[in-house]
């Protein structure tokens, strides 16, 4: 049997609506982790992609990291941001599932359902 071909990765933010702040690249990308380091740093752990991760490698997935970064609890996300990771993200699968190696089987991304954005108030 071929391993499955599963994406990985996450955008997350806990939009505190009435802290003024916004929450920008900046701060999302002291939380990113990409690639290998996705996987290197996140197997194991006590956090959603480390649930994704040890599910897969049950299954002998062929695991394809993209960007997972998470900030927690904070002021919104600034559309900067917002429109970076979604790009970002949407790049990612799209080259993985033109790849020589096949099509992707499926994907696990972890989007905090509370993130909000000054132009989105429910992305």
């Amino acid at each position: 049997m071929t391993a499955w071909r599963i994406a990985v990765g996450g955008f997350a933010l806990e939009s505190v609506s009435f802290l003024p702040q916004e929450t920008g690249l900046d701060d999302f990308e002291r939380e990113a982790r990409r690639g290998r380091a996705l996987i290197e740093g996140l197997a194991g752990s006590a956090s959603v992609a480390g649930g994704f991760l040890e599910v897969l490698d049950a299954a002998a997935a062929e695991i394809l990291p993209l960007v997972y970064t998470d900030c927690s609890a904070a002021g919104p996300a600034s559309d900067a941001a917002f429109e970076h990771y979604r790009d970002e993200l949407l790049a990612g699968l799209r080259a993985a599932h033109q790849s020589e190696s096949g099509p992707l089987d499926g994907v696990l991304l972890f989007l905090h359902g509370a993130m909000t954005t000054p132009s989105r108030p429910d992305p």
